[in-house]
């Protein structure tokens, strides 16, 4: 209901990203499964496993079935801002899936239907878990809610499609050469720039993190610097 009310931009990228997914899913069972028919439920959990791999780095992604589904249907090779945004509407449609089957068999139980319905959820660990003790004292410091509840809160809504990490392999030809800084400081047009990165190449920290640095984070008696999270300094 809350997509048929929202705006046809929204419902069209919903739909899009959607039927990307089926595209890629079929791509994908036929590489992970070509002799049947059906996949098992275990092939599914692969596939779904690396559809973020897929988008995101196609034919550089560690995962051997997203490079192979790229070989046949290439992948977008998207952000990983967008791909979280592609992934929404499709945990959004796997769990209206598992409520439909959940439905379905609360209904066969009471002879109100007769539907040929699966009794194993489409994906392990489908639905409310319970939570378990620090994830209780999380809940109640975060959530004003779980503070509310009587006894703490006790069941937690498990992502219909986990959020998997991933990693493009290292490419040692796209890595700035250690022995190349200081040719490169020396070239540098100002004190700044070569302090500037002359600090990231011997700490390692990224760009944004330097740039925001304070005087009240540099300690030179100790010869420390407190690097802060960009987004959590206070402008």
């Amino acid at each position: 209901n809350s997509l048929l009310s929202g705006p046809i931009n929204t419902r069209t990228t919903y739909c899009r990203n959607l039927a990307r997914f089926f595209d890629y899913l079929i791509e994908a069972t036929a590489h992970l499964a070509p002799d049947e028919p059906t996949p098992t439920r275990e092939a599914l959990v692969d596939v779904l496993s690396a559809y973020r791999e897929y988008l995101v780095y196609g034919d550089r992604s560690g995962n051997q079935l997203a490079r192979k589904v790229h070989s046949t249907l290439p992948s977008p090779m998207v952000t990983t801002a967008s791909c979280e945004l592609m992934h929404a509407p499709l945990r959004r449609f796997l769990e209206l899936s598992e409520t439909l089957r959940r439905h379905l068999e609360e209904l066969n139980r009471h002879g109100l239907s007769t539907s040929a319905v699966d009794p194993v959820p489409l994906l392990p660990r489908a639905g409310p878990q319970q939570v378990k003790g620090r994830q209780a004292a999380v809940l109640l410091a975060k959530s004003m809610l779980a503070g509310v509840i009587a006894g703490g809160p006790k069941l937690l809504k498990e992502a219909a499609l986990p959020r998997v990490g991933g990693a493009a392999p290292y490419d040692e030809k796209r890595a700035f050469p250690f022995d190349s800084v200081v040719p490169f400081l020396n070239a540098m047009p100002s004190y700044r720039d070569k302090a500037l990165y002359s600090f990231c190449a011997a700490s390692g920290c990224r760009i944004s993190e330097a740039l925001q640095l304070l005087w009240g984070d540099i300690r030179i008696q100790d010869g420390t610097v407190k690097l802060v999270d960009p987004a959590r300094r206070a402008n």
